[in-house]
């Protein structure tokens, strides 16, 4: 819950920064069963950019990171801060990370974000649940050299499934600039490769100490210093071994160990070579190679330690930590010394040999349960102590006769060391005194101040301590700016902070510390959210372009509009439907296959018989009457399903009323045969019905007379047709002019005459009837117009 900046002499702290886990992200940690211990933010990643700090903490199982402002934490950050994470900031200030990515820590991944980094090279992390990546990985470690980045790990390792689980340690490489993969794997590496990092004592059955705890990479020297332990399950065991780089690209460069089946075993292959160029951070990728990279991610080879086993080995002891110095020694010149921490809270301090032939235990520290360190105090050596003690960073001064720090005295000839060998155990070494400690804070233990005498030397003499005094606070800070880390807009969608501190006064001489919260935090307002809201439909509009024949589209619109405050409405376009309408005026969403044709067979209905025939209704008789009317049956439809032609429950037919003379019928009767008039040579005879006026479905048979030859206008001669009886052929068959409503004469073949006024339209397509009297079926036109509703259009 806390950073500290802390000063590189005494560890004096500097700078306190108070970074706890809000109250709703603890109480929602632990309201998803996590202990209260662990709902806390636990620092995990703390790195230095330039003159930038970037952390980051499990925020009560919310991760967040921090560069001065809040940004995500997931996939930076661990959710559980039991989880072990790696982090490093390339030169270039891009970020990669080792860590789990949810919050059941399931999914570890290896991470590359943008970081620091001026432009951003595009997020890569390995690909998920995918164990022949990465298979339950514990991360220890990351560094980075000029083309790659590295990751230090244990994981279970998938080569030996078949023979159980065993963890084996890890050392797993990116390249800088990897491009990411094509396809399915766009976002996954296509340069990961790992090999494993061996740390056993040779031998017959080679003792291995096979999962890595800790690491420290030296970029000066290239040496990557590990300590490894044996299984938690079995005897206590702990080595130091340390790896040249060269080993370990040496293992990269050679074969791989690939598995074709399940049921196969683990053999060497190696690749192409343009696949080991790209490995190499050589971007020559064609698509059609994309899938070999994905094939490799394992060497065949081991990186082996540079002497071939542990440098310092320790038996029931378990390495937690290790650090490493480069110190300079007279005589041998560069000289590592590694610092490792232990489970007994203990501090080894190990001078490494030259040439790696092991290391030499020279100091232990031990540490306080509490965790602090106890005061480390000067001791005067003897020279044969000093020097025998083979310390680098120590020697033993002639002139003086003092045992100095090395650092400032190497070159001078007077200055004695020897750390090329260990030191001999068995000298005997006199004992000595220290020199006098501090003195102590003044205690009172109920002697009274006479009663000290000279047997008492190093007793303080001193009063009872001050009178105690209780801190208290200061006044609060102002409120800070309303931030929110998922929401952007809205009332009490933010959160403000304001702090005190409890040094007015500060606590002293046992005093009470201030009671109360330090920080106090209320919601806020952020920015007022847009108020979006959709328009009704617009009337349909006809829109440009129609078509010849008389159809046309129309277009209907909603729009949306939305604005944080009624000042700022904005439009914008939200829908837009279209339809497409006939020349008749019938509209759907779709576009006619064939406008104007026949539809396709609707499905058959189940039909009733047809009723009988209503009376003949309407029309008259007589002069200036017109003499029709109609009459309709009717029938009901049968089918569960429905009918397809709902209008077909009703039929209605033209009727004549009953009139003492003979005239010509209307040219779109259904009931009855329309009266023709019948062309020859440009000459017009009349063929009246003969009989009763209502004349039936199957119609009258009348008889021709002779031609009789027109010899003034038609229209002359109406009124002489109708009373000019004649007889002729069944009707509607053969050829014949037709009257129509309009009085107009119609050519029933459609050939060219003299009279060019009159609109032609044969007489056979006003009605179709079988031997009954009975309309055939036809398909339906649109609108469920028949054909005679459409004859009956044209002249209406």
């Amino acid at each position: 819950d806390t950073l500290y900046r802390l000063s590189l002499r005494g560890l004096r702290p500097l700078e306190r920064a108070d970074w706890p886990a809000p109250a709703d992200k603890t109480k929602l940690c632990q309201d998803k069963g996590q202990t209260d211990d662990d709902c806390h933010n636990y620092i995990k990643v703390l790195l230095a950019y330039g003159h930038k700090l970037f952390t980051c903490g499990t925020n009560a199982f919310s991760p967040l990171c921090t560069w001065r402002e809040w940004v995500p934490g997931v996939a930076n950050c661990p959710h559980n801060p039991h989880s072990n994470v790696t982090a490093v900031l390339s030169s270039t200030g891009e970020y990669y990370a080792g860590t789990p990515t949810d919050f059941t820590s399931s999914d570890t991944a290896i991470y590359r974000s943008r970081g620091a980094s001026p432009y951003d090279p595009g997020m890569l992390r390995t690909t998920q649940y995918d164990f022949n990546w990465l298979n339950e990985p514990q991360f220890v470690g990351s560094f980075e050299d000029d083309l790659f980045v590295y990751f230090v790990f244990r994981e279970v390792a998938v080569e030996f499934l078949n023979c159980g689980n065993i963890i084996y340690s890890r050392i797993a490489r990116v390249c800088k600039n990897d491009p990411g993969g094509n396809l399915v794997m766009k976002k996954n590496w296509s340069t990961f490769l790992k090999a494993r990092l061996n740390c056993s004592v040779p031998g017959d059955v080679p003792f291995n100490y096979d999962e890595i705890q800790s690491m420290e990479y030296l970029p000066q020297e290239k040496i990557l210093v590990a300590v490894f332990t044996t299984p938690t399950n079995s005897i206590a065991g702990s080595a130091v071994c340390i790896y040249n780089m060269s080993d370990i690209q040496a293992a990269f460069d050679g074969p791989y160990k690939v598995k074709d089946s399940p049921t196969s075993t683990w053999e060497p292959r190696s690749p192409s070579p343009q696949a080991r160029e790209h490995f190499r951070c050589v971007n020559n990728t064609r698509e059609h190679q994309a899938m070999e990279y994905h094939t490799y991610h394992l060497m065949y080879d081991s990186v082996q330690p540079i002497s071939g086993e542990p440098v310092y080995r320790a038996t029931l002891e378990r390495f937690t930590h290790v650090t490493v110095d480069v110190a300079n020694a007279k005589n041998v010149g560069k000289q590592l010394v590694a610092f490792v921490a232990t489970e007994k809270s203990t501090i080894m301090k190990l001078a490494i040999l030259p040439r790696f032939e092991g290391a030499c235990l020279v100091e232990i520290w031990k540490l306080k349960d509490e965790g602090d360190i106890f005061d480390i105090q000067k001791i005067q050596f003897s020279r044969s102590s000093c020097v025998g003690a083979t310390d680098p960073h120590c020697g033993w001064d002639d002139a003086r006769e003092l045992c100095l720090k090395a650092a400032t005295h190497l070159h001078q000839s007077y200055f004695v060391q020897s750390t090329a060998a260990c030191p001999t155990l068995k000298t005997p070494v006199d004992g000595g005194w220290s020199s006098w400690s501090d003195w102590e804070e003044c205690m009172q233990d109920g002697t009274p101040r006479d009663s000290f005498t000279d047997d008492k030397p190093d007793m303080c003499m001193c009063h009872p301590a001050l009178a105690a005094v209780d801190g208290g606070w200061s006044s609060w800070s102002a409120w800070s700016t309303c931030t929110s880390s998922s929401a952007t807009c809205g009332a009490n969608a933010g959160v403000r902070e304001r702090r005190r501190t409890c040094n007015d006064p500060a606590p002293k001489y046992g005093g009470a510390d201030c009671d109360g919260a330090r920080s106090e935090r209320q919601p806020c307002d952020l920015r007022p959210c847009d108020v979006r809201k959709a328009t009704a439909w617009t009337p349909w509009v006809q829109t440009l372009g129609n078509s010849s024949d008389g159809s046309y589209t129309e277009k209907r619109f909603k729009f949306l509009c939305k604005a944080p405050t009624p000042e700022q409405i904005k439009l914008s376009l939200a829908r837009e439907e279209e339809r497409y309408c006939t020349a008749l005026g019938s509209c759907s969403s779709s576009i006619p296959e064939d406008e104007g044709g026949w539809e396709t067979w609707g499905p058959w209905g189940e039909w009733s018989c047809w009723s009988d025939w209503s009376e003949c209704a309407g029309g008259g008789c007589g002069a200036g009457a017109s003499g029709t009317g109609h009459r309709t049956r009717t029938r009901m439809c049968l089918s569960p399903e429905g009918c397809a032609d709902a209008g077909a429950a009703l039929e209605r037919r033209v009727c004549v009323n009953t009139c003492p003379e003979l005239y010509a019928m209307p040219a779109y009767s259904e009931s009855i045969e329309m009266a023709s008039f019948v062309t020859s040579g440009g000459q017009l005879s009349s063929l009246p019905c003969s009989g009763n006026s209502n004349v039936t479905s199957r119609g009258n048979v009348v008889q021709q007379t002779d031609w009789s030859p027109l010899q003034s206008p038609l229209h002359d001669k109406t009124e002489q047709l109708r009373h000019s009886p004649v007889e002729g052929s069944r009707i509607g068959g053969g050829s014949g002019i037709i009257l129509s409503k309009s009085n107009n004469i119609s050519n029933a073949n459609n050939h060219s005459t003299s009279m060019a006024t009159p609109k032609l339209y044969p007489k056979a397509i006003a009605n179709e009837y079988d031997t009954m009297g009975t309309m055939r079926r036809h398909s339906n036109q649109p609108n469920n117009k028949t054909n005679l509703d459409l004859e009956e259009d044209k002249f209406y």
